[in-house]
């Protein structure tokens, strides 16, 4: 694949990752209140939330830093097995596409503190919004690791 092509590929891969997540996020924004759903009592509007794990204190943030961190893990390696199932050489895979890594860690990171630490309800991702964004951003980085690989 010629230089041009790759560096495309590798723009267009970037891209669709950005725009998956400012999809969802936006989408996430603009869900309204579910059918069913309660307004919160007045008296407990500016209340911390229940769960211990959601509580805004720094050792909770250096572990959900780190758990989004893991979850780029899981994916890029995700990423990696589908393309050695493909025939390609991951380990091989052009420099060229490197900020990929971190564009895919910084969305995981981001998708899973919006999913824990959004303001109020109506903020925050839900799982199922969260495994969409993950499961996109596995597939791009799939595409573009394939791409980019030359065959075994």
């Amino acid at each position: 694949m010629g230089q041009v092509a790759q560096a495309i590929a590798v723009l267009l891969g970037g891209v669709a990752i950005v725009a998956i997540v400012v999809a969802a996020m936006w989408l996430a924004r603009r869900r309204g209140p579910e059918p069913g759903d309660v307004p919160p009592r007045p008296d407990l509007a500016g209340a911390a939330p229940a769960e211990p794990w959601r509580r805004p204190t720094l050792p909770w943030k250096i572990v959900h830093i780190l758990l989004g961190a893991v979850i780029s893990v899981i994916v890029i390696a995700f990423a990696n097995l589908i393309t050695a199932l493909l025939g390609r050489n991951y380990a091989e895979t052009s420099d060229s596409t490197t900020w990929v890594l971190f564009l895919v860690v910084g969305a995981c990171i981001y998708a899973w503190w919006r999913f824990v630490y959004g303001t109020d309800t109506s903020d925050r991702l839900s799982v199922g919004t969260l495994l969409a964004i993950v499961i996109a951003v596995a597939v791009c980085t799939t595409i573009v690791d394939a791409a980019f690989s030359p065959p075994r």
